[in-house]
């Protein structure tokens, strides 16, 4: 935050920090960074010693009308565009338990490093509780933390405020199972087109929402048995769906 005149400091929205994900320098034009900086550089000022700057995240949030969406650390694209080597997964969840009155979803994309498992950033678009995921990952990543580390935190829990399983946890699970190989994930914007697309939804989510993009997609319910070999991309509505009909497949040799 020191400047080349030693009694001008740096800080504020229009100043460059430690950005964490990435380890460099960057505008964060965010209220947070600015206060908590300027509280480092007045104590540094007043008494010639302080604390570091903390890196910056660049965790936001914003609500429009019933809507919330936010995001902490790197999207996907930000990430490649640094090159690094990433992956990312989406779930849809409850922000508490589904059996307790208003329950709403959270859709939640959680961004990690390819092989180390380390957490990069966090989307999530919802209701209640967008700003609690958002700050849990933005907590996770300050410390290093990876998908490993998000599976087995500890977090509040009871019925009218989280689920046993929260969406962090659940996003953690589906990118442990993804990077050990058990159930290998591909982005929605993927070109579906060189796959064998098996659509194992029930009939009902099969009228309910069109499969884009895969219209040689094979409708194989879950209780009849696997087809013939190849390459195959499961797909479904409920992503819980798409997992077991995974295991299913991979049980079989596909």
């Amino acid at each position: 935050m020191r400047t080349s005149d030693p009694d001008i400091y740096a800080v504020g929205d229009a100043a460059e920090y430690a950005y964490g994900p990435t380890g460099g320098r960057m505008r964060v034009p965010l209220a947070g960074p600015a206060n908590k900086t300027g509280r480092l550089a007045g104590e540094h000022a007043a008494t010639g010693a302080s604390r570091p700057a903390p890196a910056a995240r660049g965790t936001s949030i914003v609500r429009v009308f019933e809507k919330v969406a936010g995001i902490t650390g790197l999207s996907m694209r930000a990430a490649l565009k640094a090159g690094l080597d990433v992956r990312a997964v989406h779930v849809t969840a409850n922000h508490h338990a589904g059996y307790f009155p208003g329950a709403e979803e959270i859709l939640f994309k959680l961004v990690y490093e390819n092989g180390t498992g380390r957490v990069l950033g966090a989307q999530a678009v919802g209701g209640p509780g967008v700003d609690k995921r958002l700050d849990v990952i933005s907590t996770l990543t300050h410390f290093n933390g990876t998908v490993h580390d998000l599976a087995q935190l500890d977090l509040a829990y009871a019925p009218p405020f989280g689920s046993a399983k929260d969406p962090v946890h659940m996003a953690a699970f589906a990118a442990e199972n993804d990077l050990d190989g058990l159930a290998r994930l591909l982005q929605p914007d993927v070109d579906l087109t060189p796959f064998q697309v098996v659509d194992v939804r029930d009939p009902d989510e099969v009228l309910e929402l069109r499969l884009v993009g895969a219209p040689h997609a094979k409708r194989i319910p879950l209780n009849e048995p696997a087809p013939g070999s190849g390459s195959w991309i499961r797909r479904c509505l409920p992503w819980f769906h798409a997992i077991r009909g995974s295991g299913r497949m991979s049980a079989r040799g596909f």
